[in-house]
């Protein structure tokens, strides 16, 4: 075998490494992405759970929370505080989400339930005039979910709180 021969030999075998080394990157880097987005959809409900779980270890705030989406009773002004930091909690972690889908690291399955539970905090007595004050210091992307939703909030929050005798969640 001449020389030329040996070298034709040698690109052949450094392009073959090059094509398999290309497929194993791409494999990494596939498998790489699903275990973001399934790290993603993890703390997207561990926030969520955190959230439930500190309203229900606090039997004060689970009461300002119960009378804020099931009734129009007027809340103590430490109450309505209380309450307003809730509302940021829960859009801060409403904001995380929706820029997650933005960056495709949510899918729309994933997502959909976004909105069902969003819708729920928008009917509270109290959301809109805190979230008028309040939306500057959010997202764009979720300004615009929360607006979408303020023009038909549910007639009953479908979330936590099972609907009065008489009235249907939607």
């Amino acid at each position: 075998m001449s020389i030329q021969e040996l070298g034709s030999l040698g690109e052949l075998i450094a392009a073959l490494a090059t094509v398999a080394t290309l497929i194993y990157l791409a494999i990494q880097i596939n498998q790489n992405t699903r275990a973001v987005k399934a790290s993603v959809l993890e703390a997207t409900g561990s926030r969520s759970m955190g959230l439930a779980k500190f309203v229900a270890n606090d039997p004060e705030l689970s009461r300002i929370i119960m009378t804020a989406m099931t009734t129009s009773t007027e809340l103590e002004e430490v109450d309505r505080f209380r309450l307003q930091l809730l509302f940021t909690a829960a859009m801060r972690s409403y904001e995380i989400t929706v820029a997650h889908r933005a960056t495709n690291f949510l899918d729309s399955t994933q997502y959909s339930g976004l909105r069902n539970n969003l819708s729920g905090w928008v009917a509270s007595s109290y959301f809109g005039a805190w979230w008028e004050n309040a939306q500057t210091n959010f997202s764009t992307e979720l300004r615009a979910l929360v607006k979408e939703e303020l023009k038909n909030p549910p007639a009953y929050p479908n979330f936590f709180i099972a609907p009065p005798k008489g009235k249907s969640s939607e």
